[in-house]
C-alpha cells in the first residue's frame, strides 16, 4: 500500500493526567487477540456508562467483547503511534 492511510485526518492534543496525547490515535502496526460472545441482553444492561447501550445481536441477546491482548508490534512506546 502506498501513501499515508491517515493523510488528511487532523489530530488534536488531549491531556490525561500529566501526559499529553493526540486524538484520534493512529494505530499503525498492532495486534489484538479478542473474543466476541453472545450474552443475555438483560445481563449486559447497566454495564456501559450512559448514554451507551449494549449492542444487540438479535432480540434478547447482546454482544460481549473481551480484548485480553492488545500489543504494539513496533515496541511498547505508544507515542510511536500518535
Amino acid at each position: 500500500m502506498s501513501g499515508d492511510f491517515f493523510a488528511g485526518i487532523d489530530q488534536t492534543e488531549a491531556r490525561i493526567g500529566d501526559t499529553v496525547i493526540k486524538q484520534p490515535v493512529f494505530w499503525k502496526d498492532t495486534r489484538v487477540f479478542a473474543g466476541i460472545f453472545p450474552a443475555p441482553l438483560q445481563e449486559l444492561r447497566g454495564l456501559p456508562p450512559e448514554p451507551l447501550v449494549p449492542a444487540q445481536l438479535f432480540p434478547g441477546t447482546g454482544v460481549l467483547q473481551l480484548n485480553p491482548d492488545f500489543s504494539y508490534k513496533n515496541g511498547r512506546d505508544p507515542s510511536l503511534y500518535c
